[in-house]
C-alpha cells in the first residue's frame, strides 16, 4: 500500500504548473463537484500512505521520501484549490485563490526553515 500510495503521489499524478496555460489542473475547466472528489481522493491516498509508512521502521530515507509525497500531494491540491469552478464555486476556493470579492490575495506555500528541519531527520 505504502509504495502504491508513494507511486500516485510522487509520479501518477501531474505536478502542477506555475503557468495556468501549462498546468494540467488549471488548464481546463473544473465543476465543484470534480474539485471536491479530487481533494477526497487525494486525502484517502494520504492517509492510506501515512497509515502504512507508520507501520515499518524509520530511517533517513523513508524520512525523505514520505516529505517529499505529501509536499506533492499538497502541490496537487494547491493547484486544485486555485481553479473557480464553472458551476458553483465555493467561497473557499474563491478566497484561496484571491478571486473573491473585497481586499484579498492569494495564498501560498511557502517551504519556510525546511533545510533546518531536514538537517536534524533520523
Amino acid at each position: 500500500a505504502a509504495s502504491a500510495s508513494q507511486y500516485a503521489l510522487t509520479t501518477v499524478l501531474p505536478i502542477p504548473h506555475l503557468d495556468p496555460t501549462y498546468c494540467f489542473w488549471r488548464k481546463s475547466k473544473m465543476r465543484r463537484e470534480t474539485q471536491v472528489n479530487l481533494m477526497f481522493l487525494i486525502r484517502r491516498i494520504c492517509r492510506i500512505y501515512a497509515a502504512a509508512t507508520a507501520c515499518v521502521q524509520q530511517s533517513r530515507g523513508l524520512v525523505a521520501i514520505r516529505s517529499t509525497a505529501f509536499a506533492c500531494a499538497a502541490c496537487v491540491a494547491d493547484a486544485i484549490c486555485r481553479v473557480k469552478a464553472v458551476d458553483d464555486p465555493s467561497q473557499f476556493t474563491l478566497h484561496y485563490s484571491g478571486l473573491s470579492e473585497g481586499p484579498t490575495e492569494a495564498f501560498g506555500i511557502e517551504a519556510g526553515s525546511f533545510d533546518k528541519l531536514a538537517s536534524n531527520l533520523p
